[in-house]
């Protein structure tokens, strides 16, 4: 897709896939060059209704002239048809274009999993003096897992934890918005979240380097679930912002669910992300920003939302804060 005249700001071109059915594995290489491109999107639609897109993945800014490799894992029941949405959206210039190869969807898994690097593990209780030379770890209580859970992190993370192996930690901050969001406004959809209160946020500034990460895991849930939250993107240090999720059988493997990278308008966004997961299957998700070419950004999230629910918008009131 080539940004050039007469295409204007804000126009798109859509391909739309053939239709697949249950679990899949989306994997492509993409190319983005040039400020003439706004942004590259994936999206589902379900066959059941295919006016409702579901944003899976999105990339924008100007990026180096080379070839980057995405993978993407759809978990979508078993029985549920679906077809995949790639859009192109032209910015304000003419002088850009995006390049697309080598698309495969797959019935497996993404065999391309990102791994959590072990916790450190509990000190074994030594044996009491004349038994057998066998030590045991403590016996630790089986997670508690929740149905529901909203947070607009007014009381801190609410059972959120910050990872151990990652390079920095999300952190807190209060009332206005730092100088780099500032200026953010409601999303086109309406009014969004109220400027005051305390919110998550992740800064891309010194020492932080190129590629290192901020992350944050999740209580455990259990069977299917929406998850939605608000979020805002500023500044060519954030390198993306990333939503994985992780079963309890397999921890330390994770599987991505949504991702979206570049410098963003100073504007928060809403994010809905459906999780198709088996009833009885327990997971984790985990929220994970990582640092651009420099240090000048910022990463929010807001409000975010777990719920029982099908995604909705018309379930999810985050902004509502008087």
């Amino acid at each position: 897709m080539e940004a050039v005249f007469p295409r204007e700001s804000g126009q798109t071109a859509v391909l739309i896939s053939p239709v697949f059915k249950g679990p899949n594995c989306l994997s492509f290489w993409y190319s983005l060059i040039g400020d003439g491109v706004e942004a590259v999107t994936v999206y589902v639609a379900y066959v059941s209704s295919p006016d409702s897109w579901h944003k899976l993945w999105s990339a924008s800014g100007a990026m180096p002239r080379k070839w980057s490799f995405q993978q993407l894992d759809l978990f979508v029941r078993p029985e549920e048809e679906f077809q995949i949405l790639l859009e192109g959206t032209i910015s304000n210039n003419y002088c850009g274009d995006a390049a697309i190869d080598d698309l495969s969807v797959s019935e497996n898994r993404c065999t391309s999993f990102k791994r959590l690097h072990r916790r450190r593990e509990l000190p074994a209780t030594p044996a009491p003096e004349g038994s057998p030379s066998v030590s045991t770890a403590p016996v630790l209580p089986p997670p508690e897992v929740l149905e529901t859970l909203f947070c607009d992190f007014e009381k801190g993370l609410c059972g959120w934890s910050q990872c151990t192996s990652d390079e920095f930690d999300w952190e807190l901050h209060q009332e206005r918005l730092p100088p780099l969001l500032s200026a953010t406004q409601p999303d086109s959809q309406g009014k969004c979240r109220n400027f005051e209160g305390q919110y998550l946020y992740m800064e891309a500034a010194f020492p932080w380097e190129s590629g290192q990460t901020a992350v944050l895991i999740s209580p455990v849930f259990k069977g299917p679930k929406c998850l939605s939250f608000w979020y805002s993107l500023f500044g060519d240090g954030v390198g993306s912002l990333s939503v994985y999720m992780q079963y309890v059988s397999t921890a330390g493997t994770w599987h991505k669910l949504w991702s979206v990278g570049g410098n963003k308008s100073r504007k928060w966004h809403l994010a809905d992300l459906e999780l198709f997961v088996d009833p009885n299957e327990t997971f984790q998700m985990i929220l994970e920003g990582t640092i651009g070419n420099n240090p000048c950004g910022g990463v929010a999230v807001d409000d975010l939302f777990v719920t029982g629910h099908h995604c909705g918008k018309e379930q999810h009131a985050p902004c509502w804060k008087d």
